[in-house]
């Protein structure tokens, strides 16, 4: 499935039409000046899609090294507590801040961001920042990204949704405690306050969350990665279950020539130290698990991503996403549910919501106990997977009855849903849980904002592709219930 760039796209009409193509060959000098290295048969290419992407020129064999960055061109919390001019006021904010450990170190990253911008054309990431989107493009593309002139229009489309009522409220709680105990005081510290502002800081959240991979720990000996920007890298696109890597190799590179040596001969390591022409030193290498055939754009796997963070932080949704989720909350709880998942949390607070067992109607029973009382567990079906108690023929017949009423039987593991109270309690519960997911049914129609803009880029299409994933899993929790519904053993239902 092709993906599009994580945070380009369609801007507002406002927005400057940027093609990061013609700032790209100073970008490049910089890395490489810098000890950085990309491999020969790479290319760099930009499509409205895509947005700015990278492509084989060339086959490239699997596990061989496509870029080297050297790890102190690395915006992470560690680069930017050492830094010389603002490490030293994060150092000393880090024990009087609100914000608990992960907060902190991506409130970090922000500050050395807007630190770098404020240097203008004097910083040395002053290329990479050039390659960046606008606020304009962010706003356009991200639902949590907001700024005081931030159009309304994102924020009316997802009301109602997980997004609209948690997503965006937390992130711009989370943003406001940054900006008055972190950014803020560092902007009256340097005397830059507005180098620091509210909007500024937004926009730093924004390039974060949609770019922010895991890099290998600064501290060689630490197998703990953090989060960080990576100038070069972090160009590539999303694709889910790519087999990408990115590692510290074990040895440095040096200035070997290995042009006696033909590429087969070498090893990755081997490889990766004669090509660069730079001193030894720390160094982030990204290579692929597979052989990436010519003229094959090359992918980053960020990870399992549900639409609702992709389309939060990342300014993209994918179609089918099978990291799709649902959130909902049962008496208090925030419950995550998926396609396939098993729904023992969801389902038993639903039972305490229900709360209508009966004093000592089995609480100290086991699960077993509990799902023999309450469910009709049919011996015959549990054994036809193996060639037992009916057989192929049985499942034949099955298959043909499913065709006819073109409905999907689905087997329930009791194993996965948790502890019964009581037959009574679980008629409730269940009653609860369809009730709880049928609103999220048929919403992605009555949102259909596709026949507002066509366009497959736009935000809308994305909220709507968001809401289908919502949708997809709401029907397998139904459906799953649905099924259970038939199992209880009473005869009124």
């Amino acid at each position: 499935m092709a993906c599009r760039k994580k945070s380009t796209g369609k801007p507002h009409k406002r927005a400057r039409i940027h093609n990061r193509c013609t700032d790209l060959p100073t970008f490049l000098t910089f890395i490489k000046s810098s000890g950085g290295w990309i491999h020969n048969d790479v290319d760099f290419h930009y499509s409205k899609s895509f947005g700015l992407h990278c492509v084989a020129t060339q086959a490239i064999s699997a596990n061989e090294p496509i870029f080297s960055l050297p790890l102190r061109l690395c915006i992470t919390s560690a680069t930017a507590c050492n830094h010389s001019v603002i490490g030293p006021i994060l150092m000393e904010l880090q024990h009087t801040c609100s914000l608990n450990q992960m907060q902190f170190n991506r409130a970090c990253v922000f500050a050395l961001l807007m630190y770098h911008v404020h240097l203008g054309s004097s910083s040395p990431l002053f290329s990479y920042l050039a390659l960046l989107p606008t606020a304009e493009e962010l706003e356009s593309r991200i639902a949590t990204m907001q700024t005081s002139s931030s159009s309304t229009k994102p924020a009316s489309l997802l009301a109602g949704t997980w997004i609209g009522t948690h997503c965006i409220p937390r992130h711009l709680q989370t943003l406001e405690t940054i900006h008055l105990e972190i950014t803020s005081v560092i902007g009256q510290r340097l005397s830059i306050s507005n180098s620091f502002s509210r909007d500024l800081l937004a926009w730093s959240a924004g390039i974060f969350h949609s770019r922010a991979i895991m890099v290998p720990n600064e501290n060689r000996a630490s197998n703990m990665r953090c989060e960080g920007l990576t100038p070069l890298i972090d160009i590539l696109n999303h694709r889910p279950g790519y087999l990408s890597e990115l590692s510290r190799p074990s040895s440095s590179p040096s200035k070997n020539n290995a042009n006696s040596k033909s590429k087969s001969d070498l090893d990755s390591v081997s490889i990766l130290n004669a090509a660069f022409t730079t001193t030894a030193e720390d160094v982030v290498v990204y290579k692929v698990g597979r052989t990436i055939q010519q003229n094959e754009q090359i992918f980053l796997n960020y990870g399992p991503k549900s639409n609702l963070d992709l389309l939060s932080h990342f300014g993209f949704c994918l179609h089918r996403n099978i990291c799709d989720v649902l959130k909902v909350e049962i008496n208090g709880e925030e419950v995550t549910m998926y396609e396939d998942c098993q729904i023992a949390i969801a389902l038993n607070l639903c039972r305490e919501v229900a709360s209508v067992k009966q004093p000592g109607s089995g609480e100290c029973d086991s699960q077993e106990q509990q799902l023999n009382n309450v469910y009709v567990i049919d011996d015959d079906d549990d054994n036809d997977d193996c060639g037992n108690g009916g057989g192929s023929a049985a499942w034949f017949q099955q298959m043909l009855k499913e065709e006819e009423t073109n409905e999907k039987s689905r087997t329930v593991l009791l194993s996965t849903i948790g502890t019964p109270l009581s037959k009574d309690n679980e008629k409730l519960a269940l009653t609860l849980m369809k009730n709880l997911v049928q609103p999220f049914i048929g919403v992605a129609e009555m949102n259909d904002t596709r026949k507002v803009d066509a366009d497959r880029l736009s935000f809308e299409s994305d909220v709507h592709t968001y809401l289908k994933g919502v949708e997809r899993v709401a029907l397998f929790v139904s459906s799953t219930v649905c099924t259970l519904e038939k199992m209880l053993s009473s005869e009124n239902l």
